[in-house]
């Protein structure tokens, strides 16, 4: 079981690695020279506030929900006196926006092979190996997800990175 981490940035550390993993394997990619240029061109924005920027990102790394980790619900703390900690799963929705289909679609394809390749997420917080597993939404959900964010439906992908564990 991980332990859990006793800051409030947790997500904050989970977002930042896995843009630094994506970043990591796409750099010295001869496929994206000169399309990705910089770890600055994968954001943390939604894809609504990337269509709508003026601003040369490449990849939204969109934190569109928060759930609890279910499976850790009912484990019970390693002490006494201790309080169960709150595991969660960050589902996430990647979107490629190179302004070039092909180039999108090899960038899935590339953020497919690095999360395939590095299923366990080790360095986002101490003591936690966190796991990237790819989610299948139906297409009702994806056409909500769509819509909450206001913003024409694009090819993505979703992954969700657990347990998070928080005091």
């Amino acid at each position: 079981m991980s332990t859990p981490t006793q800051s409030y940035a947790a997500i904050s550390k989970v977002d930042k690695a896995i843009i630094s993993l994506l970043w990591n394997n796409i750099k010295e990619d001869p496929t994206f020279k000169g399309t990705v240029t910089s770890e600055r061109q994968i954001s943390l924005l939604s894809p609504k506030e990337v269509a709508e920027s003026k601003t040369a990102i490449k990849l939204s790394v969109f934190l569109y929900q928060i759930s609890e980790y279910a499976a850790l619900k009912n484990v019970a703390p390693s002490g006494k006196n201790q309080v169960s900690p709150l595991n969660l799963s960050l589902h996430y929705l990647f979107v490629p926006y190179t302004q070039n289909a092909e180039l999108d679609h090899l960038l899935l394809d590339k953020i497919l092979k690095v999360f395939k390749d590095n299923p366990i997420l080790q360095s986002a917080l101490p003591n936690q190996d966190l796991k990237i597993s790819m989610e299948s939404l139906s297409p009702a959900d994806l056409n909500n997800i769509w819509a909450i964010i206001l913003t024409p439906y694009k090819t993505a992908l979703t992954y969700s990175v657990s347990a998070v564990a928080i005091e």
